[in-house]
């Protein structure tokens, strides 16, 4: 499954939101900045209060840790333009669109997680921020919810 994160204008969309997943299924998250005039985002998905991935070796403890289990899954991605100047220049994008066959705009920044399998079932809020990566500041935090079942 994947779980699509597009951050444009301060605003969030993340897709499917609830997601939902079967106990087993890998889960990818794929973040977007179509059109950004920052060089380097740092992307941060994480799970503060337990998290659907993880299976303690011991199961007798395993309801008593999981709200402490955190994990943080960081990318950094790397500005290519493309989307700005698709954005700007319409025979750019028509140029594009016509040599690789793909309709929408390619954004600025984008990248993927490794994939993480399901193990646990359950309602999970988790978090999405991303940060300008050259100097920290915080462009935007959203809590999405997952639902393993």
């Amino acid at each position: 499954m994947d779980i699509v994160v597009n951050f444009r204008n301060g605003e969030w969309k993340v897709s499917p939101n609830p997601a939902e997943a079967k106990i087993g299924q890998p889960i990818t998250w794929i973040v977007r900045a179509e059109v950004s005039p920052i060089s380097r985002l740092r992307w941060t998905i994480y799970f503060d209060h337990g998290a659907p991935f993880l299976k303690l070796p011991f199961p007798s403890l395993q309801p008593r840790f999981r709200p402490f289990v955190r994990l943080h899954l960081r990318i950094v991605t790397i500005n290519s333009g493309i989307g700005t100047m698709m954005n700007r220049d319409a025979s750019f994008a028509d140029r594009i669109r016509s040599s690789t066959g793909i309709h929408e705009i390619i954004p600025d920044h984008q990248a993927a997680t490794d994939s993480l399998v399901a193990e646990e079932a359950g309602k999970y809020k988790y978090g999405v921020r991303v940060e300008d990566s050259e100097n920290g500041e915080v462009l935007g935090d959203d809590d999405p919810i997952l639902i393993v079942f």
